[in-house]
């Protein structure tokens, strides 16, 4: 079940009997002529994959993507463009994008590979988010610009400790742990270890564990140690060396 999102009636003509054309499945297709009517229809019907044109009149593809992940809507947006543009396809992946497809590379076969693709790569990541949220650490997922794509609410937890409800928390956050010498890092009254796993788009995976418990017991440990010292060489009463120490 899927939904066609573009202004052109002849490209909506040409999606769909594209769609109905796909050997081995079968397309329920609706359509919508702008990003608002989408919206709406969006509001009350469900869809396994949206189809949005780049351009839809005042508003762009993106902007549309962008209006659908606010509203809290996960399903699979494939963007169809003009013309193979790596910036108008960053673009779109950064917003929330599944998949990008030229129009001029549009046939049965590219569209049903990339549905399946779509909705694949929306199961991943429905699944990475349910890892992210269940998780004790703080996690986001960082592009080759340093840049969160993805985090968990304890990451916002760790940013509003370091930084309180400064709007720039989470790259802030990003850059004290990317940026650290120290293993550990403190985040106001919590401590974190730092660990950065690379990623083979040249991204990374930024996770911090709370150590504050830890790092706390092997303080009062060294301390009572230091305490425990000092008592066995000094004598309570008079501070003088403990003569007992020495025999």
């Amino acid at each position: 079940k899927c939904l066609i999102v573009d202004d052109d009636e002849d490209d909506l003509y040409l999606i769909t009997d594209a769609l109905h054309e796909v050997e081995g499945t079968r397309y329920h297709v609706s359509t919508a002529h702008s990003a608002l009517a989408a919206m709406n229809d969006l509001a009350s019907t469900s869809y396994d994959v949206i189809f949005s044109d780049y351009r839809l009149g005042p508003v762009t593809g993106i902007d549309f993507i962008k209006s659908v992940r606010a509203a809290g809507i996960d399903t699979p947006i494939i963007l169809l463009t003009g013309v193979a543009d790596s910036v108008i396809d960053d673009q779109a992946l950064k917003a929330g994008s599944s998949d990008f497809v030229p129009k001029i590379a549009i046939n049965p076969d590219v569209l049903d590979r990339s549905v399946r693709y779509a909705m694949a790569h929306a199961e991943r990541q429905r699944l990475l988010h349910t890892v992210l949220r269940s998780t004790i650490s703080g996690v986001a997922v960082l592009d080759k610009d340093g840049n969160a794509t993805l985090w968990n609410p304890r990451f916002i937890e760790f940013a509003q400790d370091a930084f309180g409800e400064d709007p720039a928390r989470l790259p802030r956050l990003v850059e004290l742990a990317r940026s650290s010498t120290e293993k550990d890092v403190r985040l106001g009254a919590r401590i974190v270890e730092v660990h950065i796993s690379p990623l083979p788009d040249a991204g990374c995976v930024l996770a911090l564990h709370d150590v504050t418990e830890r790092v706390n017991d092997l303080k009062e440990r060294e301390q009572a140690e230091q305490t425990i010292r000092k008592i066995a060489m000094e004598d309570v009463l008079t501070g003088l060396p403990n003569r007992m120490a020495f025999n």
